[in-house]
């Protein structure tokens, strides 16, 4: 048995990647970088901007809500 690189051995060849093969990399790379952060969740002011977003989805739940009925902020 000889020594030779594990690309060799299996016959891959890196020299020639497709343009597939270089976004499925790329999309790889990025999924990783993104489970490796920590999610913060919504805090501070988002939580205000979250509330009036679900007011606008739907109106008629969040009609008599004290913050919307004399101006939000």
């Amino acid at each position: 048995m000889r020594n030779r690189p594990a690309y060799e051995a299996l016959g891959l060849r890196f020299d020639r990647l497709s343009l597939a093969a270089y976004g499925a990399l790329a999309f790889s790379l990025a999924s990783l970088w993104l489970l490796g952060r920590r999610y913060a969740g919504i805090s501070h002011n988002a939580s205000l901007y979250v509330a009036q977003g679900l007011r606008r989805l739907d109106p008629v739940s969040f009609g008599k809500d004290l913050f919307f009925a004399h101006g939000a902020q």
